[in-house]
């Protein structure tokens, strides 16, 4: 115990007070948390939520359904406020990711219902106030569905009428919406602060143009993101969040069947927190940058690697780096 820790004594004169240097230490302790708690939600949704993922506006043909397997692998490096006293963090994490595709007519538009059920590993550690600090979570996360529609240059066709229609138009331009929704169906503790899940729905309407040009492709999509209230955050807080912008461009070459590689890039702004009403002033703002390779197995059966990455451009955020490897499976009536 330093001297100026000791407690007076009876000889000692009396005098002010000064506030206690713990009462100081874990104030800005229990501000870190809370920053730190953020973003742990933020990760996660960056990553999986708003992915990168091009030909999801594909002309598929009606009645097809494709099951699949994957795995991501994502590390990076996050920055705080140097108020909070937070350095070198980092985090790492793993996913193992079902995911399934159907395709169908409605009103003689074609449409296409997605889901993801992934499985998470995580891990978060660095320095807080120069002691070494770090813990993992292990679980489900959030489940996602996705419902879109053709509008416009794609129509319901199955089988040959699909391929001839396809032949016929090598250059054409399609529309489209759709609505994504995250379940809170992932592992949340709410006393802690580092969770898988969001503990909170998200909703996703989105529009789209695809152009196809021979064997080039452009795609753009649209998403705007709005969140319910986590109401046990920190067991009795409630965090509120703004909505997200996030729009995302592709360029895709196909060399023949089940064989194609794309160029990516997206960016999300917005998404600033509330706790108990309070702004936590963390609006972000990342770009994300995507390199895929789609190869086919045999016609049913193909294999999609990816390297994902994202970058912020504000003080304070994270910059992480992904590796995405994906098999699927077609079954056709």
């Amino acid at each position: 115990m330093s001297p100026s820790d000791a407690p007076a004594t009876a000889r000692s004169p009396k005098l002010p007070r000064a506030t206690p240097r713990w009462r100081t230490w874990s104030a800005g302790f229990a501000q870190a948390l809370v920053f730190i708690g953020l973003l742990g939600v933020l990760i996660p949704n960056s990553l999986q939520a708003q992915e990168i993922e091009p030909r999801r506006w594909s002309h598929l043909p009606t009645g097809v359904m494709f099951a699949g397997v994957g795995y991501r692998y994502g590390t990076g490096d996050i920055t705080f406020d140097p108020t909070l006293e937070i350095e070198e963090a980092e985090f790492d994490q793993q996913d193992g990711v079902l995911s399934s595709v159907y395709s169908f007519a409605w009103w003689g538009k074609s449409m296409r219902i997605e889901a993801l059920l992934p499985y998470g590993y995580s891990k978060w550690q660095g320095l807080l106030q120069g002691a070494p600090a770090s813990t993992t979570r292990e679980g489900m996360r959030d489940a996602t569905f996705r419902l879109s529609m053709n509008l416009t240059g794609a129509p319901a066709l199955s089988g040959r009428e699909f391929g001839a229609w396809q032949a016929a138009n090598p250059v054409r331009t399609s529309t489209g919406i759709g609505l994504q929704v995250s379940a809170p169906t992932g592992e949340y503790l709410e006393e802690r602060l580092l969770n898988l899940g969001n503990n909170r729905w998200a909703i996703r309407p989105q529009a789209g143009i695809l152009h196809t040009h021979n064997d080039w492709q452009f795609e753009l999509t649209g998403t705007l993101a709005f969140y319910t209230d986590n109401d046990e955050f920190l067991v009795t807080r409630t965090q509120a969040t703004d909505p997200l912008l996030f729009v995302q461009a592709h360029a895709i070459r196909t060399f023949r069947p089940g064989l194609w590689a794309s160029l990516s890039w997206g960016g999300t702004w917005g998404q600033e927190n509330q706790i108990d009403g309070i702004d936590r002033n963390d609006e972000r703002g990342e770009n994300f940058y995507a390199v895929s390779v789609g190869l086919p197995i045999n016609r049913q059966q193909g294999v999609k690697l990816a390297w994902i990455g994202s970058r912020t451009h504000k003080a304070s955020g994270f910059d992480s780096d992904n590796i995405v490897l994906a098999w699927s499976m077609m079954f056709d009536p």
